[in-house]
């Protein structure tokens, strides 16, 4: 098995848990998105620091799997929070500002499109 291959495995198995443990919060709980967003984020600077250079694998099965598909607030996170740990106060600023419009802007005009357009 090539690297690549295997390495989309690991990922794929991930996510898999982590789009299943999502779901099981949503039915859980009336307004899950608030708790899955800061666990998500908490377990990922836990993991980001616990994974990253020592053990890739385990940190692709977990950060980028598991917990891409549980909430993807956590990926945004984790971003943003080695801009700031690098120092890069202004583009960890920016990041945030542009990333939270761009989203509730292009959700109104997918929105937009899809009431005008489809039936």
């Amino acid at each position: 098995m090539t690297g690549v291959l295997k390495e989309l495995l690991i990922v794929g198995l991930g996510a898999f848990l982590g789009g299943l443990a999502r779901y099981l919060c949503m039915i859980a709980m009336p307004n899950y998105l608030f708790f899955v967003n800061t666990l998500g984020s908490f377990l990922a600077g836990i993991f980001y620091f616990k994974l990253y250079k020592t053990f890739p694998n385990q940190h692709l099965l977990i950060n980028v799997g598991f917990l891409g598909a549980f909430t993807t607030f956590s990926s945004f996170s984790l971003l943003v929070f080695q801009q700031l740990n690098d120092g890069l106060f202004l583009k960890a600023l920016l990041y945030v500002v542009l990333k939270v419009l761009a989203g509730v802007l292009f959700c109104f005009l997918g929105y937009k499109l899809a009431s005008n357009v489809l039936i």
